[in-house]
């Protein structure tokens, strides 16, 4: 990819703000001379890295604004090349002024994320780097922001970077074996290592799969018979009267979604139609639409009414096989104590704790948000920033390992193993972006910021 126009771009969110950054980047000797296309100064008043205050001026040389001009000289910069950054006044008008003038003057409009693309091009940072901005500028929680930022650290980067120092190792030895018919190589070492790898292989792709789970909305699913009261929990939950509250059964008869920050994770919450047999063909596909939502949620809060809690095995036959084999990804609610004589503590059934609350007691309210919490995936300490690429690589990587490991088992082939082993290596340089088709390419930075 060779492009040496200057592209031109707004760096900061267009609209009414105290500062507003247009930002240039291009071959250093057409950055010089859009300096005094734009602005009152010459290419010798302005010193590289520093900040001079500047009257900026539209493509007729009118004063549109004033403010602070910084140079950057390649490849000291952000994208390799010389930088132009005009600071001036936020707003709508201005910015784009400045632009159209700098378009005038035969810059380009920038693509999105071209130039963090222009960056990796010029060897100033890695792809995963970059993605990680891209993930760091989008975060939407503490837990996400730390998980970029790690990866801006290097995290993720350094734990592949040790998986292919392993694996070059490990293939050395397996070409070399060939090459002299195998007189240097022990099949019981190389099995060892070869375990070592997939192993190292194998943790690692669960770690990226909590990774992107990290960047990913929690799905809840509120889930029950007929006036169980999961309607009412949706709007103590979401502190809103959200959805409709009736004490005639089957008033929800569609997917009602919010979105509610939990402890620092976004959570998808999902009220759904009452399970139950039905004529009614609007009803009928409410509780169809129900049960097609369970399997994709993280989470289902079954909301049981106190009168049928006796009778919890015959309504769990109203739900799906998967998820009665799975009750870690449930949460049961005994619901309306407040409607029951006696308040009976917390009861267990097959072995899972029963919750016995009120939506409207405040402390249930806060002790169901606790409980969903603890139940929705917690990110480590270590999380770093992984996007779905990463993962679908890492899954094809896995899967070669996986194989490869339960072959050799039975029967090692020197020739085979190292042919898968050059395999995975190749793809672990598609995932740190070391080999990148223009498609790949435009794939990982489409979803970049125009001005980053």
């Amino acid at each position: 990819m060779n492009d040496d126009h200057v592209i031109v771009a707004q760096a900061t969110p267009p609209g009414v703000a105290g500062v507003s950054i247009v930002r240039l980047s291009g071959p250093d000797s057409k950055i010089k001379k859009m300096i005094p296309l734009l602005s009152n100064l010459s290419v010798s008043a302005v010193k590289p890295r520093m900040a001079s205050f500047a009257y900026f001026y539209d493509q007729l040389k009118n004063k549109i604004d004033e403010g602070l001009l910084l140079y950057f000289e390649g490849p000291n910069s952000y994208t390799g090349e010389s930088v132009l950054e005009l600071q001036g006044h936020g707003g709508v008008i201005v910015p784009r002024l400045i632009i159209e003038a700098c378009i005038y003057h035969g810059c380009r409009q920038a693509e999105p994320g071209e130039f963090s693309l222009r960056a990796v091009l010029n060897d100033k940072m890695t792809t995963l780097k970059a993605e990680a901005i891209c993930g760091l500028i989008h975060a939407d929680n503490e837990a996400q922001a730390r998980a970029a930022l790690r990866s801006m650290r290097g995290d993720f980067s350094e734990k592949i970077a040790n998986i292919e120092k392993r694996i070059k190792h490990f293939r050395v030895m397996l070409e070399s074996a060939i090459d002299f018919d195998g007189e240097d190589i022990n099949p019981n070492t190389s099995l060892s290592e070869l375990v070592i790898i997939c192993e190292e292989i194998e943790k690692l792709y669960h770690q990226t799969q909590e990774a992107v789970s990290v960047n990913h909305d929690q799905h809840v699913c509120l889930l029950g018979p007929p006036n169980a009261g999961k309607s009412s929990w949706l709007n103590r939950l979401m502190k809103d009267d959200v959805a409709i509250v009736n004490s005639e059964a089957g008033t929800t008869r569609d997917l009602i979604e919010k979105r509610l920050l939990i402890k620092n994770r976004w959570v998808q919450i999902t009220d759904t139609a009452g399970i139950r047999e039905t004529k009614n063909t609007i009803e009928l596909e409410g509780v169809k639409r129900a049960k097609a939502k369970i399997d994709s949620v993280d989470l289902v809060v079954w909301v049981v009414d106190v009168n049928d809690l006796s009778d919890l095995d015959t309504l769990s036959k109203d739900l799906p096989k998967s998820l009665i084999t799975d009750l870690k990804r449930m949460l049961i609610l005994w619901n309306k104590k407040d409607q029951h004589k006696v308040i009976q503590k917390d009861l267990n059934w097959r072995s899972h704790s029963v919750h016995c609350v009120s939506s409207f007691d405040e402390y249930d309210v806060r002790l169901v948000l606790d409980l969903i919490s603890k139940k929705i995936i917690q990110p480590t300490s270590d999380a770093f920033y992984a996007r779905q690429r990463h993962l679908d690589i890492l899954i094809k990587i896995n899967h070669l390992a996986c194989e490869v490991l339960s072959h050799s088992q039975e029967k090692y082939d020197v020739v085979w193993v190292a042919e898968v082993m050059r395999e995975i290596q190749l793809e672990l340089d598609k995932l740190v972006g070391l080999f990148s088709t223009d498609d790949l390419l435009g794939e990982i930075f489409g979803s970049f910021c125009i001005g980053k």
